[in-house]
């Protein structure tokens, strides 16, 4: 074998052995490439695992405070029954209340009715001496010493004209014919009254409490009043005849 051939096979072999090693150094590095793509997708570090998967401690965490500071939308049904009851509660003491605001007004309007009355009237003051001589024996009697006169005896009983009832010692004007009804009890009955026409004071004459009224003018005793006359007022005012002069209305 010449020189020249020598060289020519050296040249080959040295070209195969660079192909081999090349071979081998891509093989190499497909199969780290390999490696570290499956390595990425199989096992994440440690910051991705962090950040997708929470631990369990810091889901409690965040469930603890949702519930602690987001309102709930939805109370559950003990919720929904202690508000039902308490509403209920409220309600069934604003009725009560209102109720015995009603009572309360009701039985402050009968007490007032009840209590002794004062009247703005100016006063006609006279001596005893010149009552007795202004008014008869009887009508002295009434007006001035608080006596009554005997049941059924009085005329005005049945005394069914338009007019207007005075005060006979004084002629101030005490009811209207409107105002009378027939009670049944023997005296002049009147369901109201002219309004601050009369006072009134409590009367123990005959032990019990009864409300005796007088004129607002002269301070003769005219009767009591009770509480079980007609509507709308509930009201008896229970009249002597004699203390009273009934002034027909002009035609």
């Amino acid at each position: 074998m010449d020189k020249r051939e020598f060289l020519k096979r050296l040249a080959l072999i040295g070209a195969s052995v660079t192909v081999a090693v090349g071979s081998v150094a891509w093989i190499n590095n497909r199969r780290k490439n390999a490696n570290h793509v499956s390595n990425n997708t199989t096992t994440p570090n440690k910051e991705t695992e962090n950040i997708e998967k929470p631990t369990a401690s810091s889901q409690f965490s965040q469930l603890d405070a949702s519930s602690s500071h987001s309102p709930s939308k939805q109370p559950n049904s003990k919720q929904n029954a202690n508000s039902h009851a308490s509403l209920q509660a409220n309600s069934d003491v604003s009725s009560h209340n209102k109720t015995q605001k009603k009572s309360d007004s009701l039985e402050h309007s009968k007490q007032a009715q009840q209590e002794p009355q004062k009247s703005m009237v100016k006063k006609l003051e006279l001596s005893d001496t010149e009552w007795k001589k202004r008014l008869t024996k009887e009508q002295y009697y009434i007006l001035r010493k608080e006596g009554t006169e005997r049941p059924f005896t009085s005329p005005l009983n049945n005394e069914k004209r338009d007019g207007v009832f005075h005060c006979v010692g004084c002629d101030l004007e005490l009811f209207t014919s409107k105002m009378k009804y027939d009670s049944g009890t023997g005296w002049p009955s009147f369901f109201t009254h002219i309004e601050g026409h009369f006072e009134t004071k409590d009367d123990y004459n005959l032990i019990a409490k009864r409300t005796e009224y007088h004129c607002a003018r002269c301070g003769g005793h005219h009767g009591h009043v009770f509480d079980d006359g007609p509507q709308p007022t509930g009201q008896r005012w229970c009249n002597n005849g004699i203390a009273l002069k009934f002034v027909p209305q002009k035609t």
